[in-house]
């Protein structure tokens, strides 16, 4: 399979999952989840640099979609060759569940976070696993995008992906215990950031 064979079915899979994305944020939340509801009736301080993730996500793509040369990334196309585009098919595939999933479940999420009186803590579904499994899922697709496409720029913007949710994630949790007091600080006791059992 070559690189332009590949990335064009990575950014299909990718146009596909931000389609369902757009349907979920869109969607009204359903009338009952197993969540708890806020005590506070006052907005908290939002989030303000949230949409800086998946624009720096797009980025590389975009970039890649347009300049790549025709035959700049084409390997020998070996048994190990194959071996690492089918794990990163798979890292991709499980990544785009993990998201999807948990919008279905959540579908109050946005990508500006702030909390008011109406505000509801997940805590079940894939949330019972992971604080956070929609910036796990990002971090899976960007993996996975790294390794159909292991060049420079595609790492670089795993890496970026990995450290800019780390400290979404850690900001959206200093919001959260504001607003959820001893039962967020319960919740982040037995339930682990990004990897289960792990961190």
């Amino acid at each position: 399979m070559t690189s332009e064979t590949r990335l064009r079915h990575l950014l299909r899979a990718l146009g596909v999952l931000g389609r369902l994305w757009s349907h979920a944020r869109h969607s009204s939340p359903p009338r009952s989840q197993r969540q708890h509801s806020s005590r506070h009736g006052t907005n908290l301080p939002s989030i303000d640099h949230c949409s800086v993730l998946p624009r720096a996500t797009c980025v590389p793509w975009a970039r890649l979609r347009g300049d790549v040369p025709r035959d700049q990334h084409r390997r020998d196309p070996g048994a190990g060759t194959y071996l690492v585009s089918f794990a990163g098919s798979l890292v991709i595939a499980g990544g785009a569940a993990l998201v999807v999933s948990a919008l279905v479940y959540f579908r109050s999420w946005r990508f500006r976070a702030t909390v008011d009186k109406s505000h509801q803590l997940a805590t079940g579904g894939p949330f019972r696993i992971l604080r956070h499994p929609i910036y796990m899922g990002l971090n899976l697709l960007a993996l996975g995008s790294a390794l159909w496409m292991p060049t420079a720029i595609v790492w670089a913007a795993f890496v970026l992906m990995a450290i800019g949710s780390d400290l979404r994630a850690r900001a959206e949790e200093t919001v959260l215990k504001q607003a959820f007091g001893p039962s967020y600080r319960e919740y982040c006791v037995r339930t682990r950031r990004f990897i289960p059992g792990i961190y």
